[in-house]
């Protein structure tokens, strides 16, 4: 590869003029070979790609070239004399190339503010160790690690004979369930139908008129025990008027009379007697039977909890039917607890696992926590930033500024490090972020009013002073000399030097420099 000064030495002699030398042309040559100097040492350490460039800025700020102007036009002054020290002639042409830029010194309140060191890592409140709560042998594992996988979406599948068990137990439960419900409700239709029997018995309702009236009423061996009395005791009161009327007629013989009065009321209290103990009958046939239905809805309820703590949720439950599933039954599903991102996955098919496995880590990478060890002497800072928001950056998106909530800002300090711990939640939509990733976060102090600050990079340094490019006029860029400051993210204050309205070069200022300094050079030959 050709030595990148013998490059620009050839590139520089076959630019030399071969007419006599004139004073300006001797000024010229010692400004080019002071650039030369500069672009051999630029291209021994930039390398080749860097060459051109170089050249093409040095060809053009000593007029050697027919597209940027003619030699008038270079960065010296116009005419024989010698350039003023600290002051730089630029055509506005050849600004572009040079990279200038111009802004004018402004007064602001500005806040200070202190980059610190972080990390962003996982949120831990979408992070999620999932493992069985059942033993069993993995019988599915439709995912893989690194998949992106949304809320109840299967992970895996267990065979669980302890799911097994708990669903035929729930599915037994249920069909006594069903069967208690169906003896509650016909205890009751027959409680209700025997107490309106009961009822119309008691208001003497001729027994013509029950038979059809209770019909088609169920009331089990109820209605003819009633009905048999009721009709007893209507019979033997037939009896006792008849023979009655008889008596007092002299007719019958008054020990009949008599007679037929004992069985009436013989009658009478059995009816009453019977009425009284189908109506207790009935109402504790009714009680037991509901007392039946409610421990087989307990127990159904406690096999269906049963599952739910296996992690079954209602639905499952309630479609369990071994008639339908087969041996499905035992089947035992794990599925994901939120949208998110596989990042561990430690499962295989036919393995035997139990509660005490993990088999998969999901984190929802939408969001991120971004944490910062922070120096207890800023502990005052770290207060105001409870639900605040700060900024933070990453070299990998230089470009770019992120922004997090603040939620936490530590309760201990650490002993070794003297530090506080800061956790912001940071919103990742399109993931750019990721976990383990160092970043610079933005501690804002407090506001500074009144500040005259630039740009870092106006700011140039030469023989130990600062001084920045003012624009004076034209295409003339004068050399002041300022004092600094403080540091506010990326602007220094200038405390003497330079004054508000003033045009300050804020990009290029290397280029005028070099400018400057050919100039001095070409003075001291």
């Amino acid at each position: 590869m050709n030595d990148p000064l013998i490059v620009h030495e050839s590139l520089f002699l076959t630019s030399k003029p071969t007419s006599p030398k004139t004073p300006a042309t001797r000024t010229a040559g010692r400004s080019a070979a002071g650039i030369m100097l500069m672009v051999g040492v630029a291209s021994a350490v930039l390398g080749g790609t860097a060459v051109w460039l170089t050249v093409w800025l040095t060809v053009a700020a000593v007029g050697h070239t027919d597209q940027l102007g003619s030699p008038g036009d270079r960065a010296v002054p116009a005419d024989d004399d010698e350039p003023t020290s600290g002051v730089v002639v630029l055509p506005e042409i050849q600004w572009p190339v040079a990279g200038i830029r111009i802004e004018t010194a402004q007064r602001s309140d500005i806040t200070a503010s202190e980059w610190v060191t972080g990390k962003v890592a996982l949120n831990e409140d979408k992070l999620a160790q999932i493992d069985p709560l059942v033993e069993g042998i993995v019988h599915d594992v439709p995912v893989q690690f690194g998949d992106n996988v949304t809320a109840g979406q299967t992970l895996a599948i267990i065979d669980s004979r302890e799911v097994g068990q708990a669903k035929l137990e729930l599915f037994r439960t249920r069909l006594a369930t069903k069967l208690a419900e169906v003896k509650a409700e016909w205890q009751r239709e027959i409680e209700t139908n025997v107490l309106a029997l009961i009822h119309s018995l008691t208001e003497q309702i001729p027994i013509a008129e029950i038979e059809p009236r209770f019909a088609d009423k169920s009331m089990g061996t109820w209605r003819e025990q009633l009905v048999s009395a009721y009709a007893r005791l209507h019979k033997s009161r037939a009896d006792f008027e008849r023979l009655r009327i008889l008596s007092d007629q002299g007719i019958s013989a008054g020990k009949d009379s008599i007679a037929a009065r004992a069985a009436f009321e013989a009658d009478q209290a059995m009816l009453q007697s019977l009425l009284e103990q189908i109506r207790f009958t009935a109402r504790q046939s009714r009680f037991t039977a509901d007392q039946t239905l409610e421990q087989a809805r307990t127990a159904e309820a406690i096999s269906r909890t049963n599952l739910r703590i296996m992690g079954l949720g209602d639905a499952a439950a309630s479609a369990t039917d071994p008639t339908q599933e087969g041996e499905a039954v035992s089947h035992y599903t794990i599925k994901a607890p939120f949208d998110g991102a596989i990042i561990e996955k430690d499962v295989v098919l036919k393995e035997r696992v139990g509660p005490a496995t993990q088999l998969f880590s999901i984190a929802d990478l939408r969001t991120v926590w971004v944490t910062a060890d922070i120096y207890e002497r800023r502990m005052g800072t770290l207060a105001r930033l409870k639900d605040h928001t700060i900024r933070f950056r990453t070299g990998v998106y230089p470009d770019r500024m992120f922004e997090a909530q603040v939620f936490s800002t530590g309760s201990v300090v650490n002993e070794q490090s003297r530090t506080l711990p800061m956790t912001a939640l940071a919103g990742n939509p399109d993931r750019l972020l990721k976990p383990g990733m160092f970043v610079d976060v933005e501690l804002p102090g407090e506001t500074v009013p009144d500040v005259l600050a630039v740009p870092e990079g106006a700011v140039l340094e030469h023989d130990g002073k600062s001084f920045v490019f003012i624009h004076a006029e034209g295409d003339q860029f004068e050399r002041r000399d300022v004092a600094i400051g403080r540091l506010f993210d990326g602007r220094l204050e200038i405390i003497a030097g330079l004054d508000t309205g003033d045009a300050v070069v804020t990009a290029g200022g290397f280029f005028l420099k070099s400018q400057m300094l050919q100039g001095q050079f070409a003075d001291d030959d």
